[in-house]
């Protein structure tokens, strides 16, 4: 007697197990549609063997197969270019960000910087690139960044310090540099650095410090320094010391007559 044949197999339906049920949902959702695309299509020509049920299914089989292949190569294209958009966005985000950003090596050596950090530094990109940036610190300040260098790649945490600038200027360049090591691969070669403009600060801190220790009247120091004086002398320096004082005359008078 002959066995009776089983249906056959479905040529598309994935192995048992195979796909996890978002997959497998996906899937159907994608044959569904491929069917509904099938049904508006053109018919062409009329097979010689359109009496064939088995041919006209691996036909039907196919011509899904053809669509659904249709759909995710559109489906490709429109993420191809979503991300060549995104892509483009975070370069100009990156070039024209407000501070500078920089990538160094262990020893300093810059790999990559922005618009911004070249401005920052008063330089053009190609003259930071495959540059130290250790050569771009005061002398007075290049232990300071040696040693916040050196912590940086020796940290699992973001590092910060404040250096000065070699650029020509009335005042010192200050800037505030904060700085964490690349993790990726375990390898820890590379840093991240945020490097930002602080002078305004620095010059604002240094006018409050004026005014705390100076009269307003006279620009002599006050009581306020004199105090601070004593102590940071009974710690650093040797005995004895001398201590001169004056009185002038009528000062509240000259003030009066003379301001400053």
């Amino acid at each position: 007697m002959k066995k009776k044949q089983g249906k056959p197999a479905d040529a598309t339906a994935p192995p048992a197990g195979s796909y996890s049920p978002n997959v497998s949902t996906g899937r159907q959702e994608l044959r569904r549609q491929a069917e509904a695309k099938l049904k508006v299509k053109p018919k062409g020509k009329a097979s010689p063997v359109t009496g064939a049920v088995e041919t006209q299914r691996l036909l039907h089989e196919l011509q899904v197969h053809q669509i659904e292949l249709e759909m995710q190569n559109d489906e490709l294209v429109q993420s191809k270019a979503e991300l060549e958009f995104t892509l483009s966005l975070y370069a100009e985000l990156y070039a024209f960000a407000p501070v500078g950003y920089f990538t160094l090596t262990r020893d300093g050596t810059i790999r990559r910087a922005n618009l911004s950090g070249a401005k920052l530094m008063g330089l053009g990109l190609s003259d930071l690139i495959k540059k130290r940036f250790g050569t771009f610190v005061s002398l007075s300040a290049r232990t300071t960044f040696s040693d916040f260098l050196d912590q940086v790649f020796t940290s699992d945490k973001k590092e910060s310090c404040e250096v000065t600038l070699n650029k020509d200027g009335p005042a010192p360049f200050w800037v505030l540099i904060e700085a964490v090591v690349e993790n990726s691969g375990g390898e820890n070669e590379l840093c991240y650095a945020i490097v930002s403009d602080i002078c305004e600060r620095k010059q604002a801190e240094a006018e409050l410090r004026h005014q705390s220790t100076h009269d307003i009247l006279t620009g002599l120091y006050n009581y306020g320094f004199f105090m601070e004086e004593l102590v940071r002398l009974e710690r650093g320096r040797q005995f004895p010391v001398s201590i001169v004082m004056a009185d002038v005359d009528h000062l509240k008078e000259v003030n009066r007559h003379y301001p400053k």
